[in-house]
């Protein structure tokens, strides 16, 4: 079976997300049109106390409902003084920028929500001022990974994650909990970017988070861990393929199960052919091309 989607739009009910509960209300069912699921995950990490505070973005039209709802949750909530303009990146999420202009229909914005009032105000402020280490720290994100971004910011969506695969071989393992590689598809348990695909800080912080998605609800923690623990096939161009369902054979990486962009072209010709034959982490044997990638990474999450 193949299959592509981004949870991340919420869109997808066919997916059949579980259902996130707090206080007997249906988070999922209340928000899930309106936000993606990383978004909710990060309402759930502030709401459970174990994140201060959250930024998330939304659409103008939904601002109202959902201030309504976490003002009723006690939340201090305040939107940014500018759009932001969402563009879309093939398989490695979204970049964003700022605007002063509405884009109709389209107009989106930053929400900035806590439970403290001036803990929320100084979310907006650094913001506005591009202070991007003070708006990490301020997030509960690890010093190293705070620094890293900082660094990071002005590169290429696509080199956030693989700047961050410090090892050199054509196999690489890490822990889970850090996989940040398919966020495209809506799908994490972390909401930064790790400096390094082992950072232990990263693995602390996904842990307490784990903790509290087994209490609110084990089903959806069991889907979050299904799909992490995948084998993933990065390029440094962004695009991104993974599978659950894999196993090593003398002839190769066999990938029954694929899970991508429809419209990838490593997607396609993992998906033609099925069966993905290895000589070096940058030359793919499929069929009876070789086709030659650039700084290509396969890497296990288990």
């Amino acid at each position: 079976m193949l299959c592509a989607y981004n949870l991340r739009t919420g869109n997808e009910r066919n997916i059949h997300l579980p259902d996130l509960i707090y206080k007997n209300q249906n988070i999922t069912e209340i928000l899930c049109d309106i936000l993606g699921m990383n978004e909710i995950l990060q309402l759930l990490y502030v709401i459970s106390g174990i994140k201060p505070g959250a930024r998330i973005i939304v659409a103008e039209k939904y601002y109202n409902i959902i201030y309504s709802f976490l003002s009723a949750l006690g939340m201090f909530v305040l939107r940014s003084d500018f759009y932001v303009i969402n563009k879309v990146i093939r398989n490695a999420g979204y970049s964003y920028r700022k605007s002063p202009v509405p884009q109709g229909e389209k107009s989106k914005i930053f929400i900035y929500l806590a439970f403290d009032k001036e803990y929320c105000a100084a979310l907006k402020n650094y913001e506005a001022e591009s202070n991007d280490y003070e708006f990490g720290k301020l997030l509960g994100y690890p010093t190293c990974c705070v620094k890293y971004f900082s660094r990071c910011i002005y590169s290429k969506p696509g080199d956030y994650f693989m700047n961050s695969v410090t090892q050199h071989s054509t196999f690489l393992y890490y822990p889970f909990l850090n996989n940040t590689a398919l966020w495209a598809f809506g799908i994490g348990i972390l909401d930064h970017f790790p400096c390094r695909q082992d950072c232990r800080q990263s693995s602390k912080l996904a842990r307490r988070y784990t903790e509290m998605l087994k209490r609110v609800n084990h089903h959806y923690y069991e889907f979050l861990e299904r799909e992490l623990k995948a084998i993933v096939i990065c390029l440094r161009n962004a695009s991104v393929v993974y599978s659950n369902n894999y196993s090593k054979t003398r002839h190769g990486l066999v990938l029954n199960e694929i899970k991508g962009d429809g419209r990838d072209p490593l997607y396609c010709l993992i998906k033609k052919h099925g069966i993905l034959p290895l000589t070096n982490p940058n030359k793919f044997d499929i069929g009876k091309k070789q086709f030659v990638w650039p700084e290509a990474k396969i890497i296990v999450f288990n």
